[in-house]
C-alpha cells in the first residue's frame, strides 16, 4: 500500500520566471526560514547543459505522530533528497532517502511547472510507501500531509516573492 502526495498551486508568473525564482539562493533561504528547517544544504551538485542533479540534506523541525514516537523512540525526521531537473522538459524528478529505515521507506515523484492563463501552475505528484508493520500507514499519512503542508507554505513564500518584485507573466 502507498499514499499519494499532491501539491497544486498557481502563480502569477511564467514558468521560466518561476524556475528562476525556484533556484534563486535568496528565495531558497526564505523558503527554508518559513519551513523552520534546522538544516538545508546542498550535499553535491552535477550540472550539464541538459540537466541539473543535486542532492540536498534537509532536517525539518517536526514532531512525529504520538503512536510513531512511542513505537520508535529517537526517530529522526532528517533526510536527503535527490533532484534531477530536466532543463528542456522543465521538470524535476525527486527521491527522498530518510535517515530512519531507508530500506523500508520509499518517497518519490515529479515536480513540474505548466503555463496557464495569467501565469503558471506548479504540480507536485508523488507517492509515499512505508513498509513497517503496525505503523506504516500512520507514517505514510504523516509524511504525505507534511509534504503537502510544506508546499502550501512554500507557495505563499513564492507569491510574496513575486508580488514584492512586481513580477508579471
Amino acid at each position: 500500500m502507498s499514499t499519494p502526495v499532491r501539491a497544486d498551486h498557481v502563480f502569477p508568473c511564467t514558468p521560466d520566471q518561476y524556475w528562476a525564482m525556484f533556484f534563486d539562493p535568496e528565495h531558497v533561504a526564505q523558503v527554508q526560514a518559513a519551513l523552520d528547517l534546522v538544516e538545508h544544504r546542498e550535499v553535491w551538485r552535477e550540472e550539464t547543459p541538459d540537466r541539473l542533479r543535486q542532492r540536498l540534506r534537509i532536517a525539518p523541525r517536526r514532531d512525529v505522530p504520538a503512536p510513531v514516537r512511542r513505537a520508535v523512540p529517537g526517530l529522526s525526521t532528517a533526510y536527503e533528497e535527490e533532484r534531477v531537473f530536466d532543463k528542456a522538459g522543465r521538470e524535476i524528478a525527486w527521491r527522498v532517502f530518510p535517515d530512519f529505515r531507508p530500506e523500508a521507506i520509499t518517497c518519490s515523484g515529479s515536480y513540474r511547472v505548466l503555463p496557464v492563463a495569467g501565469g503558471c501552475r506548479r504540480v507536485l505528484d508523488g507517492r509515499v510507501e512505508v513498509r513497517i508493520f503496525g505503523i506504516g500507514g500512520i507514517v505514510e499519512r504523516a509524511i504525505a500531509q507534511d509534504v503537502e503542508r510544506s508546499y502550501a507554505i512554500a507557495a505563499e513564500v513564492a507569491r510574496t516573492w513575486i508580488a514584492e518584485r512586481g513580477i508579471r507573466p
